[in-house]
């Protein structure tokens, strides 16, 4: 890319609130571990190298939508438990979204 290289991509797409939510795979030829670590820690959700497998990058291309669709899934299951609406007094200790799926 003439502008700018993948990993400055990657920043500026997770620093944006309307786009932070993209996941991101890069697909490179750059084998270096150091290029996959810069590549994580940008904000990728996967880094794999060429050439690729077209069933792995459907695999990947599976895994980050689910990935990303998983808390919109808890809040619609969320709002169609109606029973909370009798609750009067509640506490849970929610760390994670595992914590929060099993609770729903």
């Amino acid at each position: 890319m003439p502008e700018m290289d993948g990993y400055t991509v990657c920043k500026q797409l997770k620093a944006s609130k309307s786009t932070s939510n993209i996941p991101i795979i890069f697909v490179t030829s750059n084998t270096a571990p150091e290029h996959i670590i810069m590549g994580i820690e940008a904000g990728a959700f996967y880094y794999t190298t060429k050439p690729i497998d077209t069933k792995l990058l459907l695999a990947i291309t599976k895994a980050a939508l689910a990935d990303v669709g998983y808390p919109y899934k808890l809040k619609r299951d969320a709002k169609s438990l109606n029973g909370l609406q009798f609750m009067q007094e509640s506490s849970f200790r929610i760390r994670t979204l595992d914590d929060a799926s099993e609770l729903i």
